[in-house]
């Protein structure tokens, strides 16, 4: 279905899945470190989002009833959510046409141009 052009989504909390989705992939480099980001990468799944942001896909033995948005804070603001039940990350290899995109930090806001969620 993905190569025919349709997206899906990826809920949290089935099956012990929960997913840490961070705003700002380079702001995670600065936390953790680049070298730990990577060794997290290795170990699971990690996705690439289009406007910069990253998913991070664990299992946990206890899923939270709902989701956590936001999970962390820095500098007041919200860096991370964790998806758990009813809620929901768009799922590896979809894509959006900024064309129709609506989001403030998009730098590709109206224009045509297509970008992909992309595992690492």
């Amino acid at each position: 279905m993905v190569e025919k052009g349709y997206n899906y989504a990826v809920p949290g909390g089935q099956r012990v899945l929960i997913i840490l989705d961070f705003e700002d992939k380079e702001l995670v480099k600065a936390w953790i470190g680049e070298g730990e980001l990577n060794k997290l990468c290795k170990s699971t799944l990690c996705v690439d989002a289009p406007h910069g942001g990253l998913h991070v896909y664990i299992t946990a033995d206890d899923i939270p009833e709902y989701k956590f948005n936001p999970v962390f804070i820095k500098d007041g603001k919200g860096i991370a959510d964790l998806q758990s039940f009813n809620s929901y990350v768009v799922g590896p290899r979809s894509c959006i046409n900024h064309r129709y995109c609506n989001a403030d930090k998009c730098p590709w806001k109206g224009q045509d141009y297509t970008t992909c969620y992309i595992p690492n």
